[in-house]
């Protein structure tokens, strides 16, 4: 169940790296994976970031954690502000927000037992446990994630890559966090295995009241375990509203292009509909396009006729009205979508 708490508030982010920067050289400018992104999530609450590769999501990500460090705007973690803190303040608050990878091969450590995978968090986080009470502990994460408590003696190269992203997830629940980042943590999986690790996380969410953000590029997973979905495209959010209301009803010609590559079960209408066909590239970060940062693709500007204003002038999200909730779009022409 979701409630109105904000968990995370993210307000104007920015995330910029050098270029060409070395031991020896200067940058000679910057890139903005990141521009003036801004989003809420909730308590028990799941928002899907969504966009092709290089679009920024996983550096929002990463910034949250402080990975990266963000270049201007704000991270509010259950109130606190994380954007200027050093290492040593931000250590604390680290046990609020935990991640769950997208390689289950090389984000576990293969030198480790899953006892030790598991304990490692609480220890990192000074967390007193007595051996039995440890033990316990790892037994219960185990049953939390669908395994059996006596694997926990085992590595991880004893398992098959579903069993150790389970492995990932019991690892970021173990000092009971109140938001998890899952960067693409099923694209490296087989599609059989990747519907149980998405039930899991469902399940997972309903029971402890965990807030996600889910970050993809696939959107008919994203459709399934969201609860509201922001679109990305070079660094800025396009489109942001419920899951349902997305599907439904999408207002940006970014969104409808992504949505027109998913497959639909009914072959009828698979093969009724049209795919819209996005020309060429997406252009690159160290010379973004002025105005929209869709417009060199936009299939609509083009069947507008290339309106002036599309190249000029950048778009702000602004907020459509729905009948059950608001829908915020960054297109100077999201009516005519």
């Amino acid at each position: 169940m979701t409630n109105d708490k904000p968990v995370l508030i993210v307000d104007n982010l920015s995330v910029r790296f050098p270029i060409g920067s070395g031991l020896v050289r200067k940058a000679k400018g910057y890139v903005k994976a990141v521009n003036s992104v801004s989003f809420v999530i909730n308590q028990g609450e799941t928002l899907g970031l969504v966009g092709e590769s290089g679009s920024g999501k996983t550096t929002i990500g990463r910034a949250i954690v402080r990975v990266n460090d963000p270049h201007e705007g704000s991270i509010l973690l259950d109130g606190a502000e994380l954007v200027g803190l050093s290492p040593k303040e931000m250590r604390p608050l680290r046990r609020k927000v935990q991640m769950v990878f997208q390689d289950p091969y090389s984000s576990l450590d293969p030198r480790q037992t899953v006892r030790q995978i598991l304990v490692e968090p609480l220890v990192t986080h000074n967390l007193p446990l007595t051996n039995a009470q440890g033990e316990d502990r790892v037994a219960e994460l185990l049953n939390l994630v669908g395994l059996d408590p006596a694997f926990a003696s085992r590595y991880p190269h004893q398992f098959s890559g579903g069993q150790r992203q389970r492995i990932g997830i019991a690892r970021a629940l173990a000092v009971e966090p109140d938001l998890i980042i899952c960067d693409e943590p099923i694209s490296a999986l087989d599609v059989s295995i990747q519907a149980q690790v998405v039930n899991l996380l469902e399940s997972l969410k309903k029971r402890l009241g965990i807030a996600y953000l889910f970050i993809a590029h696939d959107l008919a997973v994203v459709r399934h375990i969201s609860d509201r979905v922001a679109v990305m495209y070079l660094g800025g959010i396009v489109e942001l509203t419920t899951s349902a209301e997305l599907y439904e009803n999408p207002r940006h010609p970014y969104t409808r292009a992504l949505l027109s590559a998913v497959p639909v079960p009914d072959s009828t209408v698979e093969k009724a509909r049209k795919r819209i066909i996005l020309q060429g590239d997406i252009p690159s970060p160290t010379n973004m396009p002025t105005g929209c940062s869709f417009h060199t693709r936009c299939p609509l500007r083009t069947m507008l006729g290339n309106p002036e204003i599309c190249s000029t002038e950048r778009p702000e999200l602004k907020i459509y009205p729905t009948k059950k909730d608001e829908h915020q779009v960054a297109c100077h022409f999201a009516d005519e979508s």
